[in-house]
């Protein structure tokens, strides 16, 4: 049983492990790109306001207009298709910036289509969901 677990647990942490690596590598990114050299706490400050605002406003929408909208898979799905166009986006403010942009609203386009066309039982094949009260919406 408690092999079980465990491999559960790691099974769990490896699936985690890239989302939230890149989740958590926003937030520096962002900090370099807009920092300016002179104005270091207002530039970091501005970032955090807008870090926090930008959370609280999204739970709010995830919470009360997606999830009961969408259902669940297919709103993590469009989020998850928003975050990886946000983040090719990123890349435009330093490198070739009319490539970049191109590329993000591409994945954004072709991963929101992705979003609405898979059906939901995709998610619980992936994560293995068998017991009953454990489905996605």
């Amino acid at each position: 049983l408690f092999r079980l677990r465990w491999a559960g647990f790691l099974q769990a942490a490896l699936i985690m492990l890239v989302p939230s690596f890149f989740m958590g590598a926003a937030f520096p990114v962002v900090t370099r790109i807009y920092t300016r050299k002179n104005r270091v706490s207002l530039s970091v400050g501005r970032i955090y306001f807008f870090n926090t605002l930008g959370a609280v406003a999204g739970s709010l929408m995830a919470g009360f207009v997606l999830v009961p909208a969408l259902g669940s898979a297919r709103a993590i799905a469009l989020l998850a298709a928003f975050n990886v166009g946000a983040g090719i986006f990123l890349f435009s403010c330093r490198a070739n910036r009319r490539f970049w942009t191109g590329m993000s609203v591409l994945a954004l386009v072709g991963l929101s289509v992705f979003a609405f066309v898979m059906k939901p039982s995709v998610f619980a094949r992936t994560f293995n969901i068998k017991e009953a009260g454990s489905e996605l919406l």
